[in-house]
Formats: C-alpha cells, sequence, structure tokens
C-alpha cells in the first residue's frame, strides 16, 4: 500500500456569486515565495477570517534556500490573503507538528 504525501501547491479563498464559487484570492507556490529570502511553503491551515482576509497558518522555512543540507524552522504567522503578506510572526515553534495554542478565530459564513 502507497504511503499518503502532502505537498503546499496553491492556497485559495473561494467565494460564492449566485449558485457558482469564484476564485477571489489565489496564492501558488511560486506567489508565496515570491521576495523571500529562504524557500517557505504552507504545512497547515489553522484559522481564516473572510471577513478581515487573514489567516493563521504555519510556515516551514529552509536556511538557507535550495539546499540540501538546510534546516528548516517552524512558525506560525497570521497572512493577509488580499496581500500575500506576512502580518506577523505570532511565535517560532520548537518541533515541526507543534500545534497552534491560541483562541481559534471562528469561520463566519454570510448566512
Amino acid at each position: 500500500m502507497g504511503s499518503k504525501t502532502f505537498e503546499f501547491e496553491s492556497l485559495d479563498w473561494k467565494v460564492r456569486v449566485g449558485a457558482s464559487w469564484t476564485n477571489r484570492v489565489v496564492i501558488t507556490k511560486a506567489d508565496f515565495n515570491a521576495g523571500a529570502i529562504n524557500e517557505r511553503w504552507i504545512t497547515e491551515l489553522y484559522s481564516f477570517d473572510p471577513l478581515s482576509g487573514i489567516a493563521v497558518i504555519k510556515v516551514a522555512e529552509m536556511m538557507p534556500r535550495n539546499t540540501n543540507a538546510g534546516r528548516v524552522t517552524y512558525s506560525w504567522r497570521e497572512w493577509n490573503m488580499t496581500n500575500n503578506r506576512q502580518v506577523r510572526i505570532v511565535r517560532m515553534c520548537t518541533e515541526p507538528f507543534e500545534p497552534f495554542s491560541g483562541k481559534r478565530v471562528k469561520l463566519r459564513l454570510p448566512r
């Protein structure tokens, strides 16, 4: 039996207009790395607030970029989906699978 692997390809924010869903924002792996000093990728999505466009994500970052001998650090960050920009680093993780230990932001959907 094969093993499962997961990889960040894009972070998509879709909105429902009438009966169909359309992309509001799509942040691809390349977009996420644009302008970054080190290669980085999303490993977990904790929460998303569609009113503000802010997501809380866990980011893995390879230091230095594009090396097999590099060190990977993990951190929880607030991310502005609309502008594809970091708002702030919530905290650095001591291990790769460290959970977010804060107040979960509830997803608010229109009624």
